[in-house]
């Protein structure tokens, strides 16, 4: 079977400034069986926003744009939107996602470099800033929560159990085997998409992909980090953030 991409990300309407950038990303892509969808999962039931998308993007037969299902929680809608897409994904035959938030741009070979590691779950250096206030590589060591102290320095506040830097850094130019790695960018077999689904789970404290990166560990999927590549994480007041060029 050849391999057949869906490229997708929920979408908001604070991104909306991005969107024209992240579309020209995806057609500028080299690889060339490949589909783009876009999930509108806003704040408000936000018919808009969608319209808008539609309309924008009525002649790109590679896009399709899909509605959410509105809900007051981020995390439900994330999730809801999610698993569109991972439906969308196995109704259409794709053999893989490749989530890609709007927010995110990485290079146009980028579909075939993932894909070449042979890996179920797969993806880029990402950063993020974490509660803590403190910039870190999205990476994984466990699903476990630690107490830290947040960026008023109170030791008070849940967090993450990241990988230090430094030891994904040094392994260079290795493919690093973690816990887990940031959604977007994340390669996805179909293996994995259509067997672990995206949950909203109230008494939870982290979101919808920590929950599907504990699943996708207890069911033995590996995830993989490609230490070579590091994705632009567009968020506004990120000037400090290191790029691990």
């Amino acid at each position: 079977m050849k391999q057949k991409i869906l490229v997708a990300s929920p979408t908001y309407n604070r991104h909306r400034h991005l969107i024209e950038d992240y579309v020209a990303q995806f057609l500028g892509f080299s690889f060339q069986r490949k589909h783009l969808l876009l999930v509108e999962a806003g704040v408000e039931d936000n018919d808009l926003y969608y319209k808008e998308l539609k309309s924008k993007l009525a002649s790109e037969h590679s896009i399709t744009v899909l509605k959410s299902t509105h809900s007051p929680s981020a995390i439900e809608r994330l999730a809801y939107a999610r698993n569109i897409i991972r439906q969308f994904a196995s109704n259409y035959n794709f053999t893989h996602i490749l989530f890609l938030d709007t927010v995110t741009f990485i290079p146009k070979d980028s579909i075939e470099r993932l894909l070449s590691h042979e890996k179920d779950l797969a993806g880029f250096i990402c950063m993020i800033r974490t509660k803590s206030g403190v910039p870190k590589i999205c990476a994984l060591k466990s699903g476990e929560l630690l107490m830290v102290l947040n960026s008023e320095g109170n030791n008070n506040v849940k967090a993450l159990d990241f990988v230090d830097a430094n030891e994904i850094l040094k392994q260079r130019p290795n493919l690093v085997k973690i816990y887990a790695t940031a959604m977007s960018p994340l390669l996805v077999s179909r293996k994995v998409f259509e067997s672990t689904p995206f949950r909203y789970i109230p008494s939870h404290p982290m979101g919808e992909d920590v929950a599907f990166h504990i699943e996708n560990n207890q069911k033995g999927f590996e995830y993989f980090l490609d230490t070579m590549v590091t994705a632009d994480h567009l968020q506004i007041g990120w000037e400090d953030v290191v790029k691990y060029a």
